[in-house]
């Protein structure tokens, strides 16, 4: 059985923002967009908000940053990388650090600089 969530920003979307099924849970891309509807010009800015996203979608779900098993990160220019892996291993250094694939994609809508998208184990599935 699959449960879809609706987004948190309360948004009319034509996907759910977190969908959970078989034990598993699947994110779609998390964006460095505030619940205000803005979004940062700096860059680690971005990567932060984004973390927080994730971390606001994952309890939709009923987990948190604990239950991660796999992240990919879309990011506009591996240039970036470094400041964004400082930011990711402080967010995700307690909880301990999933399966990774970070590449770099030709461009985002607006100023979006990165984007991310999770698997986590669903509540009642961990073992």
């Amino acid at each position: 059985m699959r449960n879809l969530a609706n987004h948190t920003s309360g948004t009319n979307q034509p996907y759910a923002d977190v969908a959970t099924g078989g034990g598993f849970i699947f994110t779609s891309g998390q964006i460095p967009t505030s619940a205000d509807g803005t979004t940062p010009e700096d860059f680690g800015e971005q990567v932060r908000q984004t973390l927080e996203n994730l971390e606001q979608t994952l309890k939709l779900a009923g987990a948190d940053l604990n239950d991660l098993l796999k992240v990919t990160v879309y990011l506009d220019s591996m240039e970036d990388f470094d400041e964004y892996n400082r930011i990711y291993i402080d967010k995700l250094r307690d909880p301990g650090f999933p399966a990774r694939t970070t590449v770099e994609v030709s461009r985002f809508r607006g100023t979006k600089r990165i984007e991310l998208e999770a698997v986590a184990l669903a509540s009642g599935a961990k073992g």
